[in-house]
C-alpha cells in the first residue's frame, strides 16, 4: 500500500490533557522519507520521519521542542503507535506523562461523484 499524500488528521493522549486533536495536518511521503505540518494544543508544528517496513518513525518539532513519534501502519492506512519526549531519560519517563499513546489516520472523505459502495 502506499502512503496517502494530503490531509491527515489525528490524536495524542497525555494525562492531564486527555486525547489531543491534531489539525489541519498535511503529509507527504517521497519514497521511505515522510514530512508533514499541523498544529495542536502547543501550537504550529513541523514533522519529519521515515516509513520502512512498516514503522514509521516521526520528530515533531515545536518551535521550542521535540516530541519523538514511533508507530506502525494498522493495515488500513493508519498509523498506531507511542510519543515520548526525547529530552526526558528513558529512566525518567512516566507512563501518561512525559509519553503517551497516538494515531494518524488520511483525512479523507469520498467525493460527490464516488461510487456507492454496498457493505451488505
Amino acid at each position: 500500500m502506499q502512503p496517502y499524500t494530503g490531509p491527515w488528521a489525528g490524536w495524542w493522549e497525555q494525562e492531564g490533557y486527555g486525547r489531543q486533536p491534531m489539525r489541519g495536518i498535511v503529509m507527504s511521503f517521497d519514497g521511505r522519507v515522510l514530512r508533514g505540518r499541523g498544529a495542536d494544543l502547543p501550537g504550529p508544528f513541523e514533522m519529519n520521519g521515515t516509513s520502512e517496513n512498516g514503522e514509521v518513525v516521526i520528530v515533531k518539532q515545536y518551535p521550542m521542542y521535540q516530541v519523538a513519534y514511533a508507530g506502525l501502519w494498522n493495515g488500513e492506512g493508519a498509523i498506531l503507535g507511542e510519543w515520548w519526549f526525547p529530552h526526558v531519560p528513558n529512566e525518567r519517563h512516566v507512563d501518561g506523562v512525559t509519553r503517551g499513546r497516538f494515531s494518524l489516520w488520511p483525512d479523507r472523505l469520498p467525493g460527490a461523484d464516488s461510487p456507492i459502495v454496498d457493505i451488505n
